[in-house]
């Protein structure tokens, strides 16, 4: 009997299911890497097409699932039909982990853009020159809090919070560590004016070749700040 097609809507649903991951590769040795492959019957009847009775495998595996022994036991069809659908429940939970992992993100994202992007932060760093006088409230992110004071909460009480994707968590740690530095900068190189508390100016006992440094060494802080923060909103396309 001829061998009967296969309709593509069959065969789509076979590959999304598995994501292109052979069942054999998987079933065997927990491989969940993407193959080349092919689409095999696992009765090993071309007439049978029904989506049941077909699987994804790699080109290696298919001709070894297909290949006849005289002295080796070959693969059981209820072998591969279980293979099948422990690789399809995988998927299945990794696109769900996905996708929990992405609202995750954007919900963190929401709150570092509200403290650091709608508040002016960022932009008050981006537009201070280190050395010249400021006023504390300047980088408050509201009153009493500064962006460092968010992040060691986050890094004291809750040291989970971070992003998921592993990109994201990159850069935000990246953003985390020259805040900080910057911040201490701007505490540690400044003093208060005048026995006012909040004005603050640069401290007069450096030397020039001193306070060059600091200004370099906060420029270094500031471009790191916004180039990291600046991917992360890249990703979430929010420019």
């Amino acid at each position: 009997m001829a061998r009967k097609v296969v309709s593509e809507k069959i065969q789509a649903n076979i590959l999304c299911k598995c994501g292109r991951r052979c069942a054999l590769c998987f079933g065997l040795n927990n491989d969940t890497k993407i193959k080349k492959g092919q689409i095999a019957h696992i009765d090993r009847d071309n007439t049978n097409s029904d989506e049941e009775n077909l699987v994804y495998l790699c080109l290696d595996h298919h001709n070894l699932y297909d290949s006849k022994f005289k002295q080796t036991k070959n693969f059981i069809t209820l072998e591969v039909k279980t293979y099948k659908k422990e690789l399809e429940n995988y998927i299945e939970r990794q696109k769900n982990e996905n996708i929990k992992y992405v609202d995750e993100d954007y919900n963190l994202f929401l709150v570092l853009k509200k403290y650091f992007i709608d508040s002016g932060i960022l932009t008050k760093f981006k537009n201070f020159i280190f050395s010249t006088p400021y006023r504390l409230e300047e980088f408050e992110i509201s009153e009493g809090l500064y962006g460092s004071d968010l992040i060691n909460d986050y890094e004291d009480q809750y040291p989970e919070v971070n992003f998921k994707d592993s990109y994201l968590k990159e850069q935000f740690n990246i953003f985390k560590e020259n805040y900080y530095y910057a911040e201490s900068l701007l505490s540690y190189k400044y003093q208060n004016y005048n026995n006012d508390a909040s004005h603050m100016v640069y401290n007069i006992h450096y030397t020039y070749e001193e306070r060059l440094n600091h200004i370099e060494e906060f420029d270094n802080y500031r471009i790191n700040i916004l180039e990291s923060f600046g991917k992360i909103m890249d990703y979430f396309n929010e420019f």
